[in-house]
């Protein structure tokens, strides 16, 4: 094989790989702003729905895990596959995704969330959206 031969997959899948990052959004990214310390200057929520206690209604835990499972709030009476719970109908603030839209994109876009913090910035919101995307509605 020639070393064109050998380079040009090499580009094809670093380039795969760059694309699928791109369009992609984690709740990791959502997570990074949520986190900051409540405060006024700060678009986090931290102090307030993210503490170290069980999640419980407006408080969502701690932990990435916690707070990720408190927003989707999963029906486990309505699900794909009784056995795997991420095939369970959402229900929580994120429901709706972008379409409907969810609890959360509303709370974040009036600035009515965070009560005793900034504002979140338009790409802060860009970030958000991308990851609700997953949740929109089907139409």
């Amino acid at each position: 094989m020639t070393k064109l031969g050998r380079l040009v997959p090499s580009i094809w899948c670093a380039t795969a790989l760059w694309v699928g990052q791109a369009s992609a959004q984690s709740f990791d990214d959502v997570f990074a702003i949520m986190t900051q310390d409540a405060n006024p200057d700060s678009p986090g929520c931290r102090g307030c729905h993210i503490v170290p206690e069980p999640p419980t209604g407006l408080i969502w835990g701690d932990t990435e895990d916690e707070v990720l499972a408190s927003l989707e709030d999963r029906d486990p009476n309505d699900c794909v596959d009784p056995m795997d719970p991420s095939t369970c109908a959402v229900r929580g603030v994120v429901a709706g995704g972008n379409t409907r839209p969810s609890i959360l994109s509303v709370r974040l876009e009036s600035g009515s969330m965070p009560r005793f913090g900034r504002p979140w910035t338009e790409d802060e919101l860009q970030i958000l959206w991308a990851w609700l995307s997953q949740y929109d509605d089907p139409q």
